[in-house]
């Protein structure tokens, strides 16, 4: 418990025992009863949250807000009994959250996140409170997403995601108690209307187009290697091409924080010829295959150019559909297991992203029910029943009926010959058997 005292030259004294067990006191100056009780009350419930590693309550984060930057804030600072305050504007914490992260994400998440940061400053204002931001504001944020920044499901949930990690920081460090995005529902990250099947025959164009072997090579990595550009194709090295196992290594910066720094791709015949030629055209001591490794050299835009050259058109997400569609070639031709395990995903990754229906399958689909001869169960449903009633004598009479006819149903003339008789006893229904009489007379 804490109790207060006065000094005297007028100043309130707080005096309280900190989680250490010492005695400390603050001096919070002049105040008079009534504000010297509430901030007694105030710092009771800080030493409470410390001792039991809770968070603190709204009104409790919401004062502390108020008081930042203040003499007294600074007191309890050095006290020990909050963390020193981050700068709480929106603009700000973020701006702290990026520091924290520079060092663990790679540059490509590390540039996502800043066009997170524009466009939720651009929403919700610069000079806002991190701790004013609501549920509702972050259901408005998605639909700003959507039909004012016009970005597709994929995006929008992505942006809201990383908002998510980043109030999540917030909460954490105890600067906000609820996470406002927390239960924000999201659209789907999958959109199948950008997948693109990239043939054999396209790539072949492709390949005839590249104006160098080091072009052949990028793309067939990409097309036939399944790699991630330019990550992976970046860190390919020499050494890591082991010819006599006819495997090849690849470095994987997106999955090193999973504890997959790499995986064993098979080196493929498509891939064989072309990195057989680089390497004898390799200068003596080169290290990676790819000689422009170092620095973001624009990939997309150098072979949008190549793909018109070669009379083809751009197809959307250039370097990623021709790994999904080699992905699917995997899969079809091996095992889903050996497809994720070359492409470096997981199954759930693979199916929601990665895996197509291509032309041929729907081809195949079409001419496989032309080409079978198979009947339908339903048509041959008539006929199986007649044949166990068969083993009754009694239903000659209805196999007299149905005379010639192999199908009933559809059939006029067999209609009419039904419709001609008088129907016997045995009725038309299934023979009942294990009963007295075995036939239904109904």
């Amino acid at each position: 418990m804490a109790s207060l005292s006065k000094e005297n030259n007028g100043d309130s004294r707080l005096q309280y025992v900190a989680i250490d067990g010492r005695r400390k006191s603050i001096c919070l100056g002049k105040q008079n009863d009534r504000n010297a009780g509430r901030l007694q009350d105030r710092v009771e419930a800080l030493i409470s949250a410390l001792k039991t590693g809770t968070i603190l309550e709204d009104h409790i984060q919401k004062w502390l807000v108020t008081i930042a930057d203040t003499p007294l804030a600074k007191k309890l600072e050095r006290a020990g009994l909050i963390k020193k305050q981050l700068k709480l504007t929106l603009e700000a914490f973020i701006d702290e959250y990026l520091a924290f992260k520079e060092q663990k994400l790679k540059p490509s998440t590390l540039i996502t996140l800043k066009q997170t940061r524009r466009r939720i400053t651009k929403f919700l204002g610069t000079k806002i409170n991190i701790a004013d931001v609501t549920e509702a504001d972050a259901e408005k944020y998605q639909v700003f997403l959507s039909l004012q920044e016009k970005l597709s499901d994929a995006t929008v949930a992505r942006d809201c995601k990383r908002c998510r990690e980043i109030f999540d920081y917030a909460k954490k460090s105890r600067i906000i108690r609820d996470n406002p995005f927390a239960t924000l529902k999201l659209p789907s990250q999958e959109n199948k209307e950008r997948m693109f099947t990239v043939t054999p025959e396209m790539a072949t164009k492709v390949l005839d187009a590249c104006p160098s072997l080091e072009w052949k090579l990028i793309f067939a990595m990409a097309r036939y290697g399944g790699i991630r550009m330019p990550s992976e194709l970046v860190k390919l090295r020499w050494q890591d091409i082991l010819w006599s196992e006819n495997k090849i290594i690849i470095h994987s910066p997106k999955t090193a924080h999973q504890g997959k720094p790499t995986r064993i791709i098979p080196l493929f015949p498509e891939l064989k010829p072309l990195l057989e030629q680089a390497f004898d055209a390799a200068p003596e001591g080169s290290v990676n295959v790819i000689k422009h490794c170092k620095g973001t050299k624009n990939y997309r835009k150098g072979l949008k150019e190549i793909i018109l050259k070669a009379g083809l058109l751009p197809w959307p997400k250039l370097f990623n559909n021709l790994r999904s569609t080699r992905e699917t070639e995997l899969a079809k031709n091996y095992s889903l297991q050996a497809a994720t395990a070359w492409i470096g995903n997981t199954t759930k990754i693979a199916l929601g992203h990665y895996l197509q229906v291509t032309d041929d399958e729907w081809q195949n689909a079409i001419t496989f029910r032309a080409e079978s001869g198979a009947v339908s169960p339903h048509f041959v449903h008539i006929p199986v029943q007649q044949g166990q009633a068969e083993l009754c004598k009694d239903s000659q009479s209805l196999t007299e009926v149905y005379g010639s006819c192999e199908v009933v149903r559809n059939d006029a003339s067999c209609n009419e010959v039904i419709q001609s008789k008088e129907v016997t006893s045995l009725g038309l229904e299934p023979r009942t058997y294990g009963l007295k009489v075995c036939c239904s007379t109904n």
